[in-house]
């Protein structure tokens, strides 16, 4: 746990970009979900950034996509079934 906070504190911190979805979108990526719902962060899997993501990230996640703002990287991607 120790080794894991100091790996985040020493992490590039970013704002995840929020995206409209399209036709080409994901249809899911939910790699971190659980951590983003307690902490309103996620990790991105390509670069290591820590990301904060907006305040209102859940009422949007079927319309949005949200992207690492340092490698462009999809974080977090839903969509709910049609």
């Amino acid at each position: 746990a120790e080794a894991r906070r100091a790996r985040e504190a020493a992490a590039v911190k970013g704002r995840a970009v929020a995206r409209a979805r399209t036709a080409r979108s994901p249809r899911a990526v939910h790699a971190g979900l659980g951590e983003a719902l307690v902490t309103n962060t996620l990790p991105c899997r390509r670069c290591e950034s820590i990301q904060q993501l907006p305040a209102d990230w859940r009422d949007k996640l079927d319309r949005t996509i949200y992207h690492c703002s340092i490698c462009d990287n999809i974080l977090l991607a839903h969509r709910a079934k049609e």
